[in-house]
């Protein structure tokens, strides 16, 4: 076999099975679905959010999610027609504290399928402006909750605590 085909051969090989980036997948970077970089506090859907970090969420005044912290129960409000919500567990990292989320972020950032293949907790084929999850079944940390209001897609970053949590913890952490 001729030695140039061989190493074309090779190097093709070895790109297409080193690249995994399907455009959909995020899992790198500023962008990755599972990454947390603040949030936002707030007690009441009438409340204005206490911000800690620089929060990677996307809820362009469509979305209340609250409280958060939450201690179990957790009120989404959207001002129009929810039809699904995901909630995802994550990581915090206070790595892009200076990035502009505002212009990167956008409700076809993520592909559907894959927010509901990490999804820990749903709800689909929803008609609603208000939604309450009891979040009994997953366990104590940071969460990315994804919510579909008319076809698009938002998200909020939440933090689900346990009675023992100080919130200065939490404070501290993102300070």
């Amino acid at each position: 076999m001729n030695l140039k085909f061989l190493a074309l051969f090779t190097l093709f090989i070895t790109a297409v099975g080193c690249s995994s980036d399907d455009g959909n997948n995020n899992s790198n970077g500023e962008t990755d679905m599972t990454l947390v970089t603040g949030l936002n506090l707030r007690n009441s859907e009438f409340s204005q959010p206490y911000q800690l970090g620089n929060p990677n969420a996307l809820i362009a005044d469509q979305l209340i999610i609250y409280p958060n912290p939450t201690l179990g129960m957790l009120n989404i409000k959207a001002n129009s027609g929810i039809s699904d919500v995901w909630i995802i567990p994550s990581q915090a990292n206070k790595i892009y504290q200076q990035t502009d989320f505002s212009t990167i972020l956008n409700s076809n950032l993520y592909d559907e399928s894959i927010i509901a293949s990490h999804a820990e907790l749903e709800i689909t084929d929803l008609t609603a402006s208000r939604v309450i999850f009891d979040l009994k079944e997953i366990n104590f940390g940071y969460y990315k909750v994804f919510v579909k209001i008319d076809g698009k897609i938002y998200w909020e970053n939440i933090y689900f605590q346990d009675n023992n949590t100080d919130i200065d913890d939490l404070i501290n952490y993102w300070e």
